[in-house]
């Protein structure tokens, strides 16, 4: 045993012990029951050693970086891109379509107004196939825009409570 005292522990150093207990359980090396008692005394840990107990029986390097998973994050960070680049042009024909409507009805008076909807509609899938951008990929990437905009959501509000407690 050490002389040393035992440090106490912050949010940094919890959620870290939580994301190795995630691994672990998803690398199958914890059950569910074993992952979730963990996970709770992990969030209540005050000082390293309790920390520590939670994985002194996992083993350091329990899943390596795989050739397979490697490329899927790459797949996955080019449909991000994309998306992206689809949810731009979106607005932008979303804009368009809306300045059209509005120019042929009201200032032009063109009788085939309406027209502008359907070649709206042959744009956007015109840029969905240019991108290579089929349903599932488009729906992946909402779902992955959505987590994104909650766990932004989630960080905020932690912060502004963070303030509050501080009195700022």
């Amino acid at each position: 045993m050490t002389d040393a005292p035992d440090i106490r522990v912050g949010d940094a150093e919890r959620s870290q012990v939580l994301d190795d207990l995630s691994e672990h359980f998803a690398s199958g090396y914890l059950d569910v029951n074993e992952f979730d008692r963990r996970t709770q005394a992990a969030v209540v840990a005050t000082h390293r050693s309790q920390l520590e107990a939670l994985k002194a029986d996992l083993p350091q390097a329990h899943v390596p970086a795989t050739r397979s998973s490697f490329a899927a994050d790459q797949e996955l960070d080019r449909l991000v891109e994309k998306g992206e680049k689809l949810k731009a042009i979106d607005a932008a024909i979303g804009i368009v379509t809306t300045i059209l409507f509005f120019l042929g009805l009201f200032v032009f008076s063109w009788s085939h107004f309406w027209l502008v909807f359907p070649a709206a509609a042959a744009v956007a899938l015109g840029a969905r196939l240019i991108l290579g951008i089929d349903d599932d990929e488009e729906e992946l990437f909402d779902e992955l825009s959505e987590i994104q905009k909650k766990e932004r959501t989630e960080r905020l509000r932690i912060a502004a409570q963070k303030r509050k407690e501080l009195g700022r």
